[in-house]
């Protein structure tokens, strides 16, 4: 709302007014908003506990080159484009959640009210029979037990590991590891060019990461960063111990163009980026679907198999 006024040419005041205005439920943020404005605050530090650290800082550093309108509309842009996807993603997974609530429900009832009516009708089995209900309960139990183990095993070593690791970890993954490294594609060569078309130098990035919470992934990859520059490494050999972290990066660098139009060339890029990124999304969303239809016929088929197995076996005995 802030980027629409004022691409409209509203000076910061009035574009806060006509925030309030409009969204009502903002009204006592904004007026605080404007009071520390009032008191000498500069604006990133004014919004500064309703945002990302990242976003504080591009602001902040808006403010000192004189480009804040600029940065406005493309950190706009950029909520708006992971509020699309949400809705997409929302609005998709919407219907069959639906039915799978509806049909665990239904299997909730036939398992703790239909079963044990359709056992009152079913003869009893001879001692020698092999129980195959006890016996798929524990092959069950023994996969979930294993599953489980397993899954403790991975928390406990994510659970130890920095949280640079654990990225390059999330980057190597079958599946999600690709649609990870294309959004940090994305991330990394955006925010990057921001900043050097901002007018700040490689240097001064590393030590802007450095300016990140200690635990983050922003400031280990500064940590990383100043060292590689301190002991004379080029860039693409700090950028090929990082899986998340393109090659198309430090091309761009070694072509030895001066900082702003480098920061330009990232900035198209990240939009190059951000297109496969969603061509890549929008193909897991076509599955999405299909995926929980699979799983919803695959219940519904395991109701009925456990509904209409006892009764035919009890019919069979009778005969």
């Amino acid at each position: 709302m802030l980027n629409d006024f004022l691409q409209e040419g509203f000076t910061l005041r009035q574009a806060l007014r006509g925030t309030r205005q409009v969204i009502l439920r903002l009204t006592q943020d904004i007026d605080n908003f404007e009071c520390q404005l009032d008191n000498g605050s500069f604006f990133s530090a004014a919004v500064r506990p309703r945002i990302s650290v990242a976003s504080y800082l591009h602001l902040a550093l808006a403010e000192e080159h004189g480009c804040l309108k600029a940065t406005v509309a493309v950190l706009a842009r950029e909520l708006s484009r992971r509020y699309e996807y949400r809705r997409r993603i929302r609005g998709l997974l919407s219907y069959p959640c639906g039915l799978l609530v509806m049909l665990l429900g239904i299997i909730g009832a036939v398992h703790w009210w239909l079963m044990p009516m359709i056992r009152q009708f079913v003869p009893p089995q001879p001692e020698t029979a092999l129980n195959w209900t006890l016996v798929v309960r524990i092959i069950t139990g023994i996969l979930l037990c294993g599953g489980g183990i397993y899954c403790a095993r991975v928390v406990v070593w994510w659970w130890r590991q920095r949280a640079l690791n654990r990225h390059i970890w999330y980057s190597q993954l079958p599946v999600i590891g690709r649609f990870y490294r294309y959004y940090c594609a994305y991330i990394i060569s955006f925010n990057l060019g921001q900043l050097l078309v901002s007018g700040l130098e490689l240097a001064q990035v590393g030590e802007l990461l450095l300016r990140f919470p200690s635990g983050s992934v922003l400031h280990q990859l500064g940590v990383k960063f100043t060292g590689a520059m301190m002991t004379g490494n080029a860039i693409k050999n700090f950028t090929g111990q990082i899986p998340f972290i393109p090659g198309e990066v430090a091309a761009f660098f070694e072509r030895g163009q001066a900082t702003k139009t480098t920061g330009q060339s990232l900035l198209m890029f990240a939009d190059v980026s951000y297109r496969r990124f969603i061509r890549a999304l929008d193909r897991l969303l076509t599955w999405i679907q299909p995926l929980f239809f699979i799983v919803i016929a695959v219940l519904i088929i395991g109701t009925y198999v456990a509904i209409l197995v006892p009764l035919y076996s009890s019919i069979g005995r009778i005969n």
